[in-house]
């Protein structure tokens, strides 16, 4: 299970919705909200309450975007994504980019092989 914590829950939902499909559990889990994921995933998302500022601090989980690389990160612009690490090529691997969505949560995307 990968704790993401976020300053606005409503807003990372938001986000994490429209720019990825991830839906929330209808499960009454203190603060945790439980994010829906894929089959075969192999792991589980809960969104917590941020302590503070989480800013730098946080761990940042990178996502694999099977589909159009560029169309994506405009798809994050338009859902509010700050970026943090614009999206640069990886010799021998492929390309990163990392933002922090409106309710503060950092998030990393890759895609393999277009370096």
């Amino acid at each position: 299970q990968i704790e993401l914590h976020s300053r606005d829950r409503e807003a990372s939902l938001k986000f994490l919705a429209e720019a990825l499909d991830w839906r929330a559990v209808p499960i009454g889990l203190q603060d945790f909200t439980v994010m829906e994921m894929p089959d075969g995933t192999g792991f589980g998302i809960s969104i917590v309450p941020a302590a503070g500022d989480v800013g730098s601090l946080q761990s940042v989980p990178y996502f694999e975007i099977l589909g159009d690389w560029t169309a994506f990160q405009a798809l994050c612009k338009a859902q509010g994504a700050r970026t943090v690490l614009e999206s640069r090529p990886i010799p021998g691997y492929g390309q990163i980019f990392t933002i922090e969505e409106p309710g503060g949560i950092r998030l990393g995307f890759y895609q393999t092989g277009k370096a």
